[in-house]
């Protein structure tokens, strides 16, 4: 097995709000789904401190990452735009600037919404979140 052959461990920022909204996020690399931000973790580096760094790299959001919700397996996703195995981790995060405005990169994310989770799910979401969104609906007793 070559390395490029290997699964490869991301995480996705659940980014809350003070008003219990999660901010989604339009992905080229999803087909234009909606997301929420994410991406590799890096050799040596916790899930939570990767959600962290993504959500400054994708959305220019300086957030404090709170715990690992769920997990789940993508196995050359059709919705991905390339051929890959994903092991991800949800994890739950809380922006920590009441008033901050995300800042999209153009590349990762080109557009992004605040939405509460239940107005989520009636949305073109990436399957894996919209399954992620459930269980976070059912972590919150909602």
């Amino acid at each position: 097995m070559r390395m490029t052959e290997a699964p490869r461990a991301v995480v996705g920022a659940f980014i809350m709000n003070a008003k219990g909204e999660l901010l989604l996020g339009r992905s080229p690399k999803w087909g234009g789904k909606w997301c929420v931000p994410g991406g590799g973790i890096e050799w040596g580096e916790t899930a939570l401190k990767a959600a962290e760094r993504e959500a400054k790299e994708e959305v220019g959001l300086g957030i404090r990452a709170q715990k690992v919700f769920g997990c789940g397996e993508a196995v050359f996703s059709k919705e991905f735009h390339k051929k890959a195995h994903i092991v991800y981790f949800d994890v739950l995060c809380r922006v920590k600037a009441k008033s901050a405005l995300p800042v999209v990169d153009g590349k990762e994310i080109t557009e992004t919404r605040w939405v509460l989770p239940k107005k989520a799910l009636r949305m073109n979401l990436v399957s894996f979140d919209r399954k992620s969104i459930k269980a976070l609906l059912r972590l919150r007793g909602r």
